[in-house]
């Protein structure tokens, strides 16, 4: 009866440890399907077990289709200047050469040849003392990336009109005027424009009508210049232009040429007007 009681009681305890191991196996599954973050998993050889749903959205690789494949089937790792990454920083992870934990800015080329910026996370799955296999963490930086990108343009242009604002308009002058750059010889040339009555037409029509007379001459005006001279925003209706490696008659015409575009947008109003 005491065997009888204690092999029932050792079973008892070894159906709860495999329902409470269950039960930890699918709070994983969930989890791992439910994070952003993509996450794939390999064997010792390389060869792909698992890919949560947010992996499968990054390589346009279903999970199932994916088994049993190498991870060079899915994508390949570029370096910053898109070349193939000479560094293969998953046959290190997988091999166990790797410290776990680093974080590498990479970029990930899929079949198609489209590209995604990532960050990845390497790490060797042990099992005994020995290496059995690789998990994998790609963080997609699309977003951040792209956030990134806008505050610099923003702290460098315009929001109205799109333009160099001030600071990136004194940026390139400096550069421009700097000791390394005027031993390469040319010359360049400097012009500021304001707009005559700009204020009239805040005044008269409302600051929305005044925005888009702005956003049109500065299209107007640009087209008037040279590809790589830089038309910059200083503020309300002031404007500079940097001409750079122009001689003083080219430098000239354009300014004339800027002068008419301007004077003629004006003449056309009064004539609307009329």
């Amino acid at each position: 009866m005491l065997a009888l009681l204690r092999t029932h009681k050792l079973l008892a305890q070894r159906h709860a440890f495999a329902d409470a191991l269950q039960q930890e196996k699918e709070r994983a599954q969930i989890t791992l399907e439910s994070i952003g973050d993509g996450v794939i998993t390999t064997d010792v050889d390389g060869a792909i077990t698992y890919m949560n749903p947010a992996a499968e959205a990054l390589t346009h690789w279903k999970s199932a289709r994916a088994q049993g494949l190498p991870l060079a089937a899915l994508f390949n790792l570029l370096d910053d200047n898109a070349q193939p990454d000479g560094f293969t920083l998953i046959d290190h992870i997988v091999k166990g050469r790797l410290s776990g934990g680093s974080e590498h800015s990479k970029t990930i080329q899929r079949l198609d040849g489209s590209t995604v910026s990532v960050t990845l996370v390497g790490a060797p799955i042990r099992s005994a003392g020995k290496v059995t296999g690789a998990v994998l963490v790609l963080h997609d930086m699309t977003q951040e990336r792209q956030y990134i990108a806008n505050l610099s343009w923003q702290a460098t242009h315009d929001a109205l009109t799109g333009l160099a604002n001030r600071r990136e308009f004194e940026f390139r002058l400096e550069q421009v005027l700097h000791p390394a750059a005027q031993q390469q010889g040319g010359r360049h040339a400097l012009m500021f424009l304001d707009l005559d009555q700009f204020k009239l037409v805040n005044d008269t029509c409302g600051h929305a009508a005044g925005d888009e007379l702005l956003r049109h001459i500065c299209a107007l005006l640009q087209s008037d210049l040279r590809e790589g001279d830089t038309l910059a925003r200083l503020g309300g209706d002031e404007f500079g232009i940097l001409l750079e490696n122009c001689p003083a008659a080219a430098a000239e015409k354009i300014a004339e040429s800027l002068r008419h575009t301007v004077q003629s947008l004006h003449l056309c109003g009064r004539a609307g007007r009329s």
